[in-house]
């Protein structure tokens, strides 16, 4: 047991090694002998963990990505909650598992949305989309086995919703990550809001009934970028 714990341990240090020099240099200036010489282990260490750097980027994916899956296809099983429920439900726990872990959002944001980053924003991108579609989809079916959702093509609307979500993010991020750009809660408020009013018009939900996430962790969002604190490491 203890010996497997000391394996992930390793790993662990080699993606957070990757990620920081991914931060400070970009994916691709970013090499292997960088990543092991900055905590001093062998390029046989690494490849006994990672065929290559590209799969770093999918170690990185699965790290960001896992917990919140989880948490996802417990909310989904939960048979007390009608589409509706769970489909706000996955939203606003998937965002306040990110807003718990600041310093982990704040980074990641920064590491994601750097010109030199397009390659792993883009992963990360389909990969999630990937991943979350078919379980959203499963409960838009619910939802229109019992009523409350109207659609006809729920696989279709579910990768729509994500897509959606992903560019107001990079709509979003471009603000959240200048440091010359004010951004107003009001302003950003309003988008989100409008992001769920066009989520209702897709899903065929009534007016008002979905809502992702509270004013309250909005603005708590927004404190992740205050521009007068640095970016830590993960």
């Amino acid at each position: 047991m203890n010996k497997r714990r000391d394996t992930e341990m390793r790993k662990d240090k080699l993606l957070e090694a990757a990620s920081d020099l991914f931060l400070e240099k970009g994916y691709r200036d970013t090499s292997v002998n960088s990543i092991v010489e900055s905590i001093g282990v062998s390029k046989g260490t690494f490849y006994y963990y990672f065929d290559s750097k590209v799969e770093v980027l999918d170690g990185l994916v699965d790290k960001f990505g896992e917990p919140i899956y989880e948490k996802i296809d417990g909310i989904i099983e939960k048979n007390s909650l009608n589409a509706i429920e769970k489909l706000n439900r996955i939203f606003s726990t998937s965002s306040r598992l990110k807003l718990n872990n600041k310093e982990d959002l704040r980074k990641i944001f920064h590491l994601m949305y750097r010109p030199e980053n397009l390659r792993l924003r883009d992963k990360i991108q389909k990969q999630s989309v990937e991943r979350s579609a078919p379980k959203v989809a499963k409960v838009l079916k619910q939802g229109i086995e019992e009523g409350t959702l109207d659609t006809e093509l729920p696989e279709e609307a579910s990768r729509l919703i994500l897509h959606m979500g992903t560019n107001l993010q990079e709509e979003m991020s471009e603000l959240l990550l200048d440091d010359e750009a004010k951004v107003e809660a009001k302003i950003f408020i309003s988008k989100y809001r409008a992001y769920e009013n066009a989520i209702e018009r897709v899903v065929g939900a009534p007016v008002g009934s979905i809502e992702l996430m509270e004013e309250a962790d909005l603005k708590r969002f927004l404190t992740c970028f205050d521009r007068n604190s640095p970016v830590k490491d993960l």
